[in-house]
């Protein structure tokens, strides 16, 4: 829904505040900034788990849809993605 709205509002950012710090790879270490290229071959695989799948599949449809950058942000990166727009893992638009 939140990527839906994005996309229908013409938003530029969306924002996932989550429970996770962001997007893990297979070593288990946060992956800061990533395009959909990437993305998508990381869905393909196994790394990607839980509530991060669905999470990932909005974030692209929300960049398919238009929105420039999506930023997905555990407990620990809140203040600093609300302050300035970082932490966490940012997905770009190629």
């Amino acid at each position: 829904a939140a990527a839906s709205l994005a996309v229908s509002l013409k938003a530029r950012r969306l924002v996932f505040f989550t429970d996770v710090e962001g997007l893990l790879d297979a070593q288990g270490n946060l992956v800061e900034r990533i395009g959909p290229a990437q993305a998508r071959e990381l869905l393909q695989s196994d790394v990607v788990k839980g509530g991060m799948r669905p999470k990932l599949n909005a974030c692209l449809a929300a960049l398919e849809g238009g929105v420039h950058e999506i930023v997905i942000a555990g407990p620990k990166r809140h203040e600093s993605v609300l302050a300035n727009g970082l932490g966490g893992t940012i997905l770009v638009a190629a």
